[in-house]
């Protein structure tokens, strides 16, 4: 053994020894490149921690986080919307749904025998035959009688059993159901609903006896409300009913002659 060579060389050459070192070398340079680089990209993505756990960098207390998506939302407050306003109709228009007041065409013309009467105070006309005389005229009413005093013709504006047709009628035979004060006896009554030249009218037919009197009577009514609340009523008597009464006739004819709320 030379003064070259010891024992750890193993009786190795030098050359051999040298070329090993220098792959070792080589060897633990990359090894410690490849470990470098390796805990850079492990910090770089937060992948290494204590216990090995997953967190998420800028956690406080290391926790871990939910993603956006998964972060339960604070309940949502439901927000009634609000009905709109309706917009009033424009002053003077027909409220939505009414039904106006219809015009009512021209009466016919008159028959033969017939002339027409105004009553202002009652804002009416009507038809009468000719020669009937004036029987009764005040604020509510005005009646003419016929020549040989057994018919009646009149009419009659109030309000005194309300604003309607339908209520004027009620009111009035409950009136006439009242023997004490109609002087009416024996009453019944037949009533329908009618129209009058475009308004809504109720018809009375009336049978009874006048108090004092045996011989039947009988009473056409027509009821039809006018303006301001006022409702008309056109009557027709027959105060000794037989079969040869004209009484229906002369109210058809009275009834188609009828004008209210006459300026």
């Amino acid at each position: 053994m030379t003064d070259h060579e010891s024992a750890e060389d193993g009786g190795t050459p030098p050359g051999a020894r040298t070329g090993r070192t220098r792959r070792m070398a080589e060897l633990a340079a990359v090894v410690s490149a490849a470990t470098a680089l390796a805990a850079l990209v492990l910090g770089l993505f937060g992948l290494v921690g204590a216990g090995g756990s997953t967190r998420t960098p800028g956690t406080a207390g290391g926790g871990t986080s939910r993603p956006p998506a998964e972060t339960p939302s604070t309940s949502a407050t439901a927000t009634a919307t609000p009905k709109p306003t309706p917009t009033p109709a424009p002053t003077g228009s027909a409220e939505p749904g009414a039904t106006p007041t219809p015009t009512p065409s021209p009466p016919p013309p008159l028959p033969s025998g017939w002339r027409r009467i105004d009553v202002k105070a009652l804002t009416a006309s009507l038809a009468l035959p000719d020669g009937w005389k004036l029987k009764e005229d005040d604020a509510q009413r005005a009646n003419w009688i016929s020549p040989d005093g057994r018919y009646v013709l009149g009419v009659k504006r109030d309000s005194t059993h309300g604003s309607t047709a339908q209520a004027a009628s009620i009111g009035q035979l409950a009136y006439y159901r009242d023997s004490a004060q109609s002087k009416m006896y024996e009453l019944t009554a037949d009533s329908r609903t009618l129209d009058q030249r475009g308004r809504d009218a109720v018809r009375l037919d009336l049978d009874f006896r006048w108090e004092g009197q045996r011989t039947p009577a009988r009473r056409i009514e027509l009821f039809v409300a006018g303006a301001g609340g006022q409702v008309y009523q056109l009557l027709a008597d027959d105060i000794y009913l037989d079969q040869a009464s004209d009484l229906t006739e002369l109210f058809e004819t009275a009834r188609a002659q009828l004008v209210i709320d006459t300026p």
